[in-house]
């Protein structure tokens, strides 16, 4: 009787650290994700910044002495932005002008291939 009571005791004590384990797993994987999120949100907010600074000053630059900017200087200032200002493995950065848009080159695989077919969700300003 004792034996079955030590092994009883035993194989609860090993059920709840197995639990408990399970559960500090689950909690560990969601705070990575948190933060893997918090981190994808300062990369944006500081590339949508970059473009609020770069993006104007490639304009003024593409206008001229005239200081009109004619479509074709548009996609140019553009095309230039986004030269020096590439993607990363977490993002990829598309302006779309008319019904034209303009990609980073780099970016993640899957974003790529959405951006190649032409199958991004529709976009609001700013997002």
């Amino acid at each position: 009787m004792r034996q079955a009571l030590h092994s009883r005791v035993a194989v609860i004590g090993v059920s709840v650290m197995a639990l408990v384990l399970a559960i500090v797993a689950l909690l560990t994987h969601q705070l990575i994700r948190v933060g893997d999120r918090q981190e994808l949100d300062r990369l944006l907010r500081q590339e949508l910044g970059e473009v609020r600074l770069g993006l104007p000053e490639e304009l003024r630059t593409a206008a001229g002495d005239d200081g009109v900017t004619s479509a074709g200087e548009v996609d140019l200032a553009v095309q230039r932005y986004l030269a020096v200002h590439p993607g990363s493995d977490r993002h990829l950065t598309v302006i779309q002008i008319g019904s034209r848009r303009l990609a980073t080159r780099d970016g993640p695989s899957a974003l790529q291939q959405l951006q190649l077919r032409g199958h991004f969700p529709p976009a609001s300003p700013g997002h």
